[in-house]
Parts: C-alpha cells; structure tokens; sequence
C-alpha cells in the first residue's frame, strides 16, 4: 500500500519540477521537498557513500514516537524487535517498529520507482 500511495504522491509532487540530472538529484528532491510535503519537515541528515548507498536521518520521526519503550503495543515489545520487523502476528495486539516502517519504506520506495529509481528500502 505504501508504494502505490508514494508512486502516486510522486508524480503529484515532482510534475511541476524540471527532470531530474541524476540519482543524487532525485534523493535530494526526496529529501527536500517530498519529505516536507509527507512529513511537514525536511530530512535531517543525508549521507552516500557516493556507490549508490543513501542514508537519511530524521531524528525526529513522528510516527515512531509511540515506539518509545514504554508506549509499543505488545508485553514483548523492546529493541529486538527491530531486527525482527515483522514479529507481531496479526490479530495479536503487538507492533513492532518494523510494522510502523513498513508503509513508510513504501512510500520511499514508491517516490523513487515513479522518479526512475528501482531501490530498496530499509
């Protein structure tokens, strides 16, 4: 669901911008202008490894507040839960912060398909 919304919000976004140099150009948009129309704020940091590699940093990331120790859902939730992304089994009541990521990543995922960037998100 998420890709397919960030494939939409992609084209609406970026049709009124001139094409796009490169990838670097388009991470950028992501960063700038995408995030702020989603998210109401920009990236706080951006880092390459210049070979393809784009990290983005939002220290303060709305939608992850309630992942805080004491707010996750679930008697299990903690740190391990990451690495794990998809713990909760549905119908359980538990969430983990993989479950909060997912329509997110999608989102990035599907801004960067629309602007002719197959990536993968994590």
């Amino acid at each position: 669901m998420g890709f397919q919304v960030g494939c939409q919000l992609g084209e609406r976004y970026s049709k009124s911008r001139a094409s796009f140099d490169d990838t670097l150009d388009i991470v950028k948009f992501l960063c700038k202008d995408f995030w702020t129309e989603v998210f109401r704020k920009q990236v706080d940091n951006l880092k390459t490894n210049h070979r393809g590699v784009f990290v983005l940093y939002d220290s303060k990331f709305r939608w992850l507040r309630s992942a805080s120790a004491g707010k996750m859902m679930g008697d299990n939730a903690s740190a391990a839960a990451v690495g794990a992304g998809s713990g909760g089994q549905p119908g359980q009541g538990k969430t983990t912060v993989g479950d909060l990521l997912r329509f997110p990543c999608g989102l990035i995922r599907g801004v960067l398909f629309t602007l002719g960037i197959k990536a993968v998100v994590s």
